[in-house]
């Protein structure tokens, strides 16, 4: 999927109850109506991001400004960074749920073909991996995946 961006947020205090944020951001993006294609967090630093269409960004960006606009305006948070420039591949399966090394041969199936991961969300099920790459290495990451999965070509 091409037509996506990358948001992230980042605490630019330790103080920040990082869970609390998330939540608020969260419930704000579902409030105005935007799917959340992936979301990913980090507990180390506190920081989150998540994938949403382009035709929601706008959207998705006035809902956090509103819900979090104390924490902008007082620098507790920086300001939401954009990457647009970003694709996301998404490994879907019912059968991938147990198969030991999957994800490890995925990854390097695309690192073989020179595209960097930017981001990784995988959900408990087991049933779905979503890795955000760089736009322009998306389509050869697809063909990489598919090689090694025995799926043919893209």
């Amino acid at each position: 999927m091409a037509n996506v961006a990358l948001v992230s947020i980042e605490p630019a205090s330790a103080e920040i109850n990082g869970t609390l944020i998330i939540g608020r951001a969260m419930a704000a993006i579902a409030q105005a109506n935007v799917e959340v294609l992936t979301f990913l967090s980090s507990s180390y630093q506190q920081n989150f991001c998540f994938l949403v269409r382009k035709d929601e960004l706008a959207t998705a960006l006035t809902a956090l400004e509103s819900a979090l606009s104390l924490e902008f305006a007082h620098g507790y948070l920086g300001a939401p960074e954009v990457d647009e420039q970003v694709g996301l591949l998404a490994v879907v399966g019912e059968g991938m749920k147990g198969q030991t090394g999957l994800a490890g041969r995925v990854f390097t199936a695309i690192s073989r073909a020179q595209v960097n991961i930017i981001a990784i969300a995988q959900g408990a099920s087991e049933l779905t991996i979503g890795i955000v790459v760089r736009r322009e290495g998306l389509e050869l990451a697809v063909q990489a995946v598919h090689a090694e999965c025995g799926m043919g070509t893209a």
